[in-house]
């Protein structure tokens, strides 16, 4: 209980100013949601846990032709072990 009245005591320090949402940048992220939603499922639907080395792959691949797409230059490099 004391851990939980801890935790209001200290949200009620937080200065408003900085917890003030910005709504600019708050209408601009509800406005891509959609998209960014639709770009993300592929991504996470990919079995790439540790150690799946095919799946690992396809990640990589999708998001060097998402930043491609977008006119990023991509290098990949190898790890040396």
């Amino acid at each position: 209980m004391s851990f939980i009245l801890t935790i209001v005591f200290l949200l009620g320090q937080i200065d408003p100013a900085v917890a003030h949402r910005n709504s600019i940048l708050y209408d601009k992220a509800q406005q891509a949601q959609s998209e960014f939603l639709t770009l993300l499922e592929p991504l996470v639907n990919i079995d790439s846990g540790t150690g799946n080395q095919t799946g690992l792959t396809q990640v990589e691949n999708l998001v060097i032709q998402q930043l491609e797409s977008i006119g990023a230059t991509v290098k990949v490099m190898s790890q040396r072990l």
